[in-house]
């Protein structure tokens, strides 16, 4: 499932912030500035006298945050709507604060609301006026734009959880946090790292833009136990490193890149549980700050859920397609995956053969030991047959003390041979419940497919009639259909 990315343009923080909010101040060269900005500066504003198009405009676009402009006008001026309408088309009329002071009551404004202005102040009333007029235009401009940002919140919240919810794939997931984190911070690159309760890396991503992937291998362990990501897990909040040159918890790696300076750690904690970490780097000193926190904070939770889902389902996959007490493919995937397996032989011409095995005597295993003791032997011949059996045997528990083996590409003495070191490695086999040893012996039925086999469940019955004639015929023994 595609989904377009989050828009975080105005989710990243501004490092470039002044510390006082700038007014810019446009009026005619005949009228004195002294008073407004006077009362502006008491308010604790930074006033920027403007007089020109060109000049506004550079103001506008020089670093730093502007509350709002005031137009000092005594006769409607031309230049004066210019310089207006050029304001307007740099910011937002609703959410950049003009206002018009004038001495004069006999002239026409409304084209200059029409062009943008937001409140109209008399001369004669500026002294009284003119500030908490002014001051309630910007906070209800700072009430918009706070409203406005709060909409990007939840904006990018919605799409974010909407492409965590799209997969299960637990490395689409990851794949999805580094790309959204490093984007949403601007960081140069990052890592994901998924964990165990005791803070061991169990899986771990990283960003293209990461310095060495072969170097994070082999420190990984020293960054989960010493470093900054181990400190984070340990102590389940986030860690900013601002120089990574004086900070103990980074480990310098030599690489052709620029310098990482400045760090930030996030873990990723779901139901009081730390799933995982993630860590950003930025070549710029004391890069990240609480505004950098709170954004990834919002991913970390949405991935922490995601995270949480996809291991719920794989468990839940896990336990449709396995045996609880052996842990073996159960009965129904092992006919799903022999049909395959089958079909291909087929289509290929190639061998394929199985076996049919079973405990000699179990019931009276559980009759005298109790069931306890039948499940330990359960699981521990269970064990001995994935020892033995190739990477490419079909191993299931096919019911009660029954489990069968799919050979592929196996004629029939192959599967001969293994049933043979199957049913010795089990016979020597002492199984230890308590005090008591426990001796078990198989009976084995074997079979190959041959020109006559004419589907898999005819297979299936030539093995379970080789199995009745081992176990006929006295058991501890292997049987064949030839």
């Amino acid at each position: 499932m595609d989904l377009d990315k989050p828009n975080m343009k105005n989710l990243t923080p501004n490092k470039n912030t002044a510390k006082s909010p700038r007014v810019i101040l446009v009026q005619n060269k005949r009228v004195k500035e002294s008073e407004i900005k006077r009362l502006l500066s008491e308010r604790g504003f930074e006033v920027l006298p403007c007089d020109n198009i060109f000049d506004t405009l550079d103001k506008l676009k020089s670093p730093g945050y502007t509350a709002g402009a005031v137009f000092d006008v005594d006769e409607l001026s031309g230049d004066a709507m210019e310089i207006l309408e050029a304001i307007r088309s740099e910011k937002s009329k609703t959410e950049f604060p003009v206002a018009l002071i004038t001495n004069r009551k006999d002239f026409d404004i409304e084209d200059f609301f029409r062009s943008g202005a937001n409140e109209y102040i008399e001369r004669s009333k500026a002294a009284k006026e003119f500030v908490p007029r002014f001051l309630n235009l910007v906070s209800t401009a700072e009430s918009f734009r706070s409203l406005l940002k709060n909409s990007d919140k939840i904006k990018f919240l919605f799409e974010t959880s909407n492409i965590f919810n799209s997969t299960l794939d637990i490395d689409v997931i990851m794949d999805h946090i580094l790309k959204l984190t490093v984007e949403a911070t601007n960081s140069h690159s990052g890592t994901v790292f998924l964990t165990d309760a005791k803070g061991n890396v169990i899986k771990q991503i990283l960003s293209n833009n990461y310095p060495s992937p072969l170097q994070q291998s082999v420190i990984v362990d020293k960054i989960m136990h010493k470093g900054l990501a181990g400190w984070v897990f340990e102590n389940k909040k986030p860690g900013i490193i601002s120089n990574t040159d004086t900070d103990e918890r980074w480990y310098k790696m030599k690489w052709n890149g620029p310098d990482l300076k400045s760090v930030v750690c996030m873990p990723m904690i779901r139901r009081d549980h730390i799933l995982g970490v993630l860590t950003l780097h930025h070549p710029e000193e004391s890069y990240y700050n609480e505004n950098h926190i709170e954004i990834l904070n919002q991913i970390a939770n949405q991935a922490a859920i995601s995270i949480e889902n996809s291991h719920i389902f794989n468990q839940l996959h896990h336990l449709s397609i396995t045996d609880e007490l052996t842990g073996l493919f159960n009965r129904r995937l092992f006919f799903t995956l022999a049909d395959k397996e089958y079909f291909k032989a087929i289509k290929f011409n190639e061998f394929l053969s199985m076996m049919m095995i079973d405990i000699d005597d179990f019931k009276s295993i559980n009759d005298v030991y109790g069931h306890f003791a039948g499940d330990i032997v359960l699981e521990t011949i269970s064990k001995i047959f994935q020892t033995i059996i190739r990477n490419y045997d079909i191993l299931a528990r096919y019911g009660g003390d029954e489990f069968v083996v799919l050979m592929p590409k196996t004629h029939i003495q192959g599967a001969i041979d293994l049933a043979k070191k199957i049913h010795k490695e089990v016979e020597c086999c002492e199984i230890k419940v308590d005090e008591k040893k426990i001796r078990v012996t198989l009976s084995i039925g074997v079979a190959e497919k041959d020109d006559k086999t004419d589907s898999f469940s005819h297979l299936l019955k030539k093995t379970d009639q080789a199995l009745y004639r081992a176990k006929a015929k006295g058991k501890n023994r292997i049987d064949i259909t030839c």
